[in-house]
C-alpha cells in the first residue's frame, strides 16, 4: 500500500517520480522507506545495480490506500472462529 497520494507521478520507461524519494541514495535523506533489497534482484536472485526491470513500474504492484466504502461485504471467518462455531455445535447435538 502506498500511504499517499499519487496524481500525476510520471514512471514511464525513462522515469520514475517514485524513485525521488524512495531510492538506495535518497531514501535516508527524504525520511521515507527505502525500496527494499529484493527489487535490485534479477529472476536468478543476483544483485543489480539499479532498481530490477520487472520492479520498476511500482504501481503495477503497490496501490494508493484510500478510505473507500467495500464494494462487497466481508464475511470472512477465521479458522479459530469457524471451529468453536462447529465444536458448539457438535455439543449441542449430544
Amino acid at each position: 500500500m502506498i500511504p499517499h497520494k499519487t496524481d500525476n507521478y510520471k514512471v514511464d520507461r525513462n522515469s520514475n517520480k517514485c524513485l525521488t524519494c524512495h531510492s538506495r541514495t535518497t531514501g535516508e535523506d527524504s525520511h521515507t522507506p527505502m525500496i527494499p533489497v529484493t527489487h535490485f534482484m534479477n529472476r536468478e536472485g543476483r544483485t543489480l545495480g539499479a532498481v530490477s526491470p520487472r520492479r520498476y513500474f511500482c504501481t503495477q504492484c503497490h496501490v494508493v490506500q484510500t478510505n473507500a466504502r467495500p464494494l462487497v461485504e466481508n464475511e470472512f471467518v477465521d479458522v479459530d472462529m469457524l471451529l468453536d462455531y462447529v465444536h458448539s455445535k457438535q455439543d449441542g447435538a449430544d
